[in-house]
């Protein structure tokens, strides 16, 4: 079976871990001389650096939920009220990028999902409204379900398969070995990959 088959074979199913198949995908990258689906691959690996770097496939809606203590009570895992935040807040504090390795993304897919960090102003904008309520925060984190961040594994594994029968389709004489030194394949494959992994480019 040659690698552009194994990671197929991988990404279809659900027994090789996504961070295998994409360290396959690394291999084939590096074979290909190929440094968009090397970066690419890496990036998904160990994490994204760069916020602006995120894909958009790894948009997540999420809720935020809090902890706090008033001079009477104590309120924990609350979820955020509806209008607690303004306009220029709102999308940030329901939708987030996750910028984190695959292997970590998939260990909330087997559990009850992830609690995250929220940014310091999301912060302080609930603590001060809350306060206004005479309510003190003592901690706040976005709630992202294992569904959600299924979704995202599913969408990673759905775009490999997609990218390797896309080459098996248009390149069918593809051989990883001798197509690193021809670049008008090289081309194609770039082709292949903008429009099947990142989504962009046309075919």
């Amino acid at each position: 079976m040659d690698s552009l088959e194994q990671i197929k074979e991988g990404a279809v199913g659900n027994e090789m871990p996504l961070d295998e198949v994409l360290r396959r995908c690394l291999i084939l990258a590096s074979t290909l001389r190929h440094e968009p689906l090397k970066e690419w691959a890496r990036s998904e690996l160990n994490g994204y650096l760069s916020v602006d770097n995120i894909p958009s496939y790894r948009s997540l809606n999420v809720q935020i939920y809090f902890n706090a203590v008033s001079f009477r009570t104590i309120a924990t895992s609350q979820p955020v009220p509806p209008g607690t935040f303004p306009p220029e807040l709102a999308a940030k504090a329901t939708t987030i990028r996750l910028p984190n390795p695959v292997a970590e993304i998939e260990g909330w897919a087997t559990d009850e999902g992830a609690k995250l960090s929220v940014p310091r102003d999301i912060y302080d904008h609930l603590a001060s409204v809350m306060s206004e309520r005479e309510w003190e925060i003592t901690s706040a984190w976005y709630s992202a379900t294992s569904g959600a961040v299924r979704g995202i594994l599913s969408t990673i594994r759905t775009r490999i398969v997609e990218f390797a029968l896309s080459i098996e389709d248009e390149l069918p004489n593809f051989d990883s070995r001798t197509l690193a030194s021809d670049p008008v394949l090289r081309k194609a494959v770039r082709r292949i990959f903008d429009r099947t992994i990142l989504g962009t480019g046309t075919s």
